[in-house]
């Protein structure tokens, strides 16, 4: 393949550069010294066109790239848009860089463990729900986003038909999986958000991104449309190390620009609502701010949990504790007190086994008991008779 004179100046992969397999998916090569494809990566955007920071035009019009080469990062745009803020905070999990080709290589725990808990009301809040299926297209889509693919595929399956079939696409095509992503791509014929995902392809290529980049370019200018089943290659291209930097970082860049196209639309579609950006009073002023917010968010909740445990914990009685001497002739010293002082009408008796603590009837003196904590069967001593004095 002729290399691209334009990108002579341009960071490339040189020969001999280690590559860093991820199971299941392709591999990424970097460079050594180079920031990893996950990071912003700025001395990777040395060979692409200067532009002005732009906004999405999401309510119509000409899609113009939320991607740009200005020090604004697709998801610091994203959330200057009036998602409902359980929305924003699970965008910006997986911070502000341009994320890397395979999403799924580092997922986000912590987002996960919020999507799993959150209800479609608290999630979309003020935003009330007016179609289901795109709703759940909008889970799942955040699911993806964190890296999570498996999640997304089964919330998806509450999705309409056209968005569940994208997620298919996108999904497959991140595994590796070229032919099954064809065939997902190919059963969608073509969706609404293609059109604007055409135009900012266009605008990010520009002279830039070598040959097959290039291709595709010409290809969206004929066809006047969005051609995905090219992307899949170019998409296995970058996987496979066979595109340079400024190749790689745009095709990544494209991909962001396709989550974020297909987010809003059904988002938009989900709640009936037109996005726009955040006023004064909600906006934040850069994505250092959002996170900030989302981890004090975060640490709030796990206040709350551990809170609630230890309401928990100290409802129940607490195990008697060796005060001192040896661990044996601590347990034997309680093998010979299993009966504790007894309240009005209960006793209390000791598990000789796990040392938990069980309030039963004075009915059971003299009779056996199955203990509620380990399970093991044990006797309970009889009331011992009352010492005569002589």
């Amino acid at each position: 393949m002729a290399a691209d004179p334009q990108l002579a100046a341009a960071p490339g992969r040189s020969q001999g550069v280690p590559s860093r397999r991820v199971e299941g998916a392709c591999s990424e090569a970097v460079p050594r010294g180079e920031p990893p494809t996950g990071q912003s990566g700025g001395n990777f955007r040395r060979g692409l066109p200067k532009q002005a920071p732009l906004w999405a035009d999401v309510t119509g019009g000409r899609g113009t790239a939320l991607v740009s080469a200005s020090e604004k990062p697709l998801v610091t745009e994203l959330a200057r848009l009036n998602f409902a803020p359980e929305v924003t905070a699970l965008l910006l999990a997986r911070g502000t860089a341009l994320p890397a080709l395979v999403w799924h290589a580092r997922p986000n725990q912590g987002a996960k463990t919020t999507l799993d808990a959150i209800d479609g009301a608290k999630l979309f809040g003020r935003d009330a729900i007016t179609d289901e299926p795109m709703a759940a297209a909008v889970r799942a889509l955040l699911y993806l986003w964190n890296g999570w693919p498996d999640d997304c595929q089964m919330h998806s399956q509450a999705a309409g038909t056209d968005e569940r079939t994208y997620l298919e696409g996108i999904r497959q095509r991140q595994a590796g999986n070229a032919e099954q992503a064809k065939a997902a791509f190919r059963q969608l014929n073509g969706h609404p958000a293609h059109q604007k995902l055409a135009a900012c392809a266009l605008d990010l290529i520009g002279p830039h991104g070598g040959p097959l980049l290039q291709r595709l370019k010409q290809i969206v200018e004929l066809d006047g449309q969005w051609e995905p089943f090219m992307f899949v290659d170019v998409f296995e291209q970058a996987c496979t190390s066979k595109l340079d930097l400024v190749g790689e970082e745009l095709v990544r860049r494209i991909q962001a620009e396709e989550f974020a196209l297909l987010f809003v639309y059904c988002y938009q579609q989900g709640t009936g609502r037109t996005l726009g950006p955040r006023g004064r009073d909600e906006a934040t002023t850069d994505g250092e701010s959002n996170l900030k917010r989302m981890r004090e968010l975060i640490q709030k909740r796990k206040s709350v949990s551990a809170r609630r445990s230890g309401v928990t914990q100290r409802g129940r009685q607490p195990s008697l504790a060796p005060t001192g001497g040896s661990q044996g002739s601590s347990v034997e010293s309680k093998k010979d007190q299993p009966v504790a002082k007894p309240a009005s009408g209960f006793i209390r008796v000791v598990c000789p086994n796990c040392r938990h603590v069980l309030r039963l009837p004075e009915s059971a003196r003299g009779g056996h008991h199955m203990c509620s904590q380990c399970g093991i069967i044990f006797a309970i001593p009889a009331k011992k008779a009352a010492r005569m004095t002589p």
